[in-house]
């Protein structure tokens, strides 16, 4: 690191610019930092996409579930009409009785 730094400094010179190792090492350590920083920064962003991608789609499944979820409810509500119970009732022998007999404890 040094060596390059010598070597930067050494074209500096030539173009006029005085320039000491150790300020050419700070500056190689900034740019290493900032492309570092934007490196995290590219790479979040894309979870963020992704992310938000994944929630959508479950936002979307969970709709589509509540919508089936739905439909099974109104069949289960059908399923549990009078007229419906009475003729499953029958089916299974059952019948209503002729009389009430009300028994109070």
């Amino acid at each position: 690191m040094e060596r390059l730094a010598t070597q930067v400094s050494h074209g500096f010179r030539r173009k006029g610019l005085d320039l000491s190792p150790r300020v050419i090492v700070l500056f190689m350590v900034l740019i290493a930092v900032v492309l570092a920083l934007a490196t995290v920064r590219v790479y979040l962003t894309a979870r963020v996409i992704v992310s938000a991608r994944q929630l959508q789609d479950m936002r979307a499944e969970y709709t589509g579930l509540q919508r089936e979820n739905a439909v099974l409810e109104l069949g289960v509500a059908d399923h549990q009409t009078v007229p419906v119970v009475l003729e499953r009732a029958a089916g299974m022998g059952l019948q209503l009785p002729d009389e009430f007999e009300v028994i109070d404890r």
